[in-house]
């Protein structure tokens, strides 16, 4: 992966979810980091160094058949020299090895120091939506479509 943005570095992320290479992300990652931070959604503790990362990555390639990820909104910005703030919503779907299929949505903050000609990641974060907005969600996808109104249709 090479460019001059950080978000650059999301199409490959991108494609290594779709892919199902979920073990690759290293390749995104500053390896030279010697203890870089992972926050997933899912996990209850913080994921810090290359062995814990490592074995979550191993986990989600080997455990769950199927996944895909899509970013928007993404937001850059340099908080030094070589190193950005990169902000970006994420949605995700993931078929479960019982054959379920889940889905939701995510907010990520990573940082990404610039090695050479690239951007790598050395700290990332997912943060689920809070209680209220999530379940405002579940309640509006419960409504029965053939009861839904377009917004355009609802007096204001």
């Amino acid at each position: 992966m090479s460019g001059e943005t950080a978000a650059d570095i999301l199409a490959v992320y991108e494609r290594c979810w779709n892919e199902h290479r979920i073990t690759a992300l290293e390749t995104l990652w500053d390896a030279d980091e010697p203890n870089p931070i992972y926050v997933a959604e899912e996990v209850a503790n913080t994921l810090i160094g290359w062995d814990a990362i490592r074995a979550y990555w191993h986990a989600a390639e080997t455990m769950i058949p199927r996944l895909a990820i899509r970013t928007f909104a993404v937001e850059e910005r340099a908080v030094a020299d070589n190193v950005k703030l990169l902000h970006f919503g994420m949605h995700w779907n993931a078929e479960l090895p019982s054959g379920s299929q889940v889905g939701g949505d995510v907010r990520v903050t990573a940082l990404l120091r610039k090695k050479g000609e690239q951007y790598l990641f050395f700290h990332y974060i997912e943060a689920p939506l809070g209680a209220l907005p999530f379940l405002q969600r579940v309640y509006e996808a419960a409504a029965d479509s053939s009861f839904v109104r377009p917004a355009s249709a609802i007096p204001s």
